[in-house]
């Protein structure tokens, strides 16, 4: 599974928790993710990129 993280592994990258990440989830915010075998929950990176570029703030864009 090379190209999924955990929550985690996407918490650490971000340097945010677990449980923000699951709040966002509920909410319906934040990438899109893969739930397998009903509870375990993966982020795919090419979902992770799509949402950071998604989030970029240019300079002196209003």
């Amino acid at each position: 599974m090379g190209d999924l993280l955990n929550p985690d592994e996407l918490a650490t990258r971000w340097g945010t928790s677990r449980a923000v990440l699951a709040q966002w989830r509920y909410l319906g915010r934040g990438p899109a993710y893969v739930k397998v075998g009903g509870k375990r929950v993966f982020y795919r990176l090419s979902d992770i990129a799509d949402y950071e570029n998604s989030r970029t703030v240019k300079p002196g864009a209003a």
